[in-house]
């Protein structure tokens, strides 16, 4: 008996759980409705998040391994309606700008004054309007410092520096000029609303 396979039920992106089994077991989302949208989140250290967004009821859900897969928290203008919880960082806007982002490094940024103040606390030469160079990008999370850069001056250093991106300064002729200054400007704006 042979078995064809139709290339339209072929699947397109399969991801396994990186979560113990404290977590719970993983959601099975499948994408059979037309009406949903699904995002996949996961960052350096294997932490998972996935986001179902129902067109047809406009309704959103996401599922955040670390918090235990059987309770997905629902999201309603940016936060979780019942405790309040406040989303500071919409998912698929930061998956979008670590992809974009990475695809610019090295990235040149400016330090502003209160990150200025620690590199020459630690000895490193630095100004305001001194570009640093970006090497790495990466998500430590929502509650943490969002999207953080890795500014280390050489591979010879003997620390590595990170530094949030809320505290440094594309140039507006850059092309993620744009991108960049809208997520900085609603991560602050979202920390200042959640007292954070």
């Amino acid at each position: 008996m042979s078995m064809t396979t139709n290339r339209a039920d072929t699947p397109l992106f399969c991801v396994r759980n990186h979560h113990s089994a404290d977590c719970g077991a993983p959601p099975c989302i499948d994408d059979h409705s037309p009406s949903q949208y699904l995002g996949y989140f996961e960052n350096q250290h294997g932490e998972q998040a996935v986001f179902v967004y129902d067109r047809d009821s406009s309704r959103a859900m996401v599922y955040v391994g670390d918090a235990g897969w059987a309770a997905p928290y629902a999201v309603v203008d940016g936060c979780e309606p019942q405790g309040g919880m406040k989303m500071i960082d919409n998912p698929g806007t930061v998956a979008r700008l670590l992809e974009q982002m990475e695809d610019q490094l090295p990235l040149p940024a400016f330090p502003t004054k209160e990150v200025v103040r620690v590199l020459r606390r630690r000895a490193v030469k630095a100004s305001t309007d001194r570009a640093l160079s970006v090497k790495r990008v990466f998500y430590v999370g929502d509650e943490e410092a969002g999207i953080v850069c890795d500014v280390t001056p050489s591979r010879t250093a003997s620390e590595v520096l990170i530094v949030s991106l809320t505290h440094l300064r594309i140039a507006p002729h850059h092309p993620l000029f744009p991108a960049i200054l809208a997520y900085q400007r609603e991560r602050v704006r979202r920390l200042a609303a959640a007292d954070v």
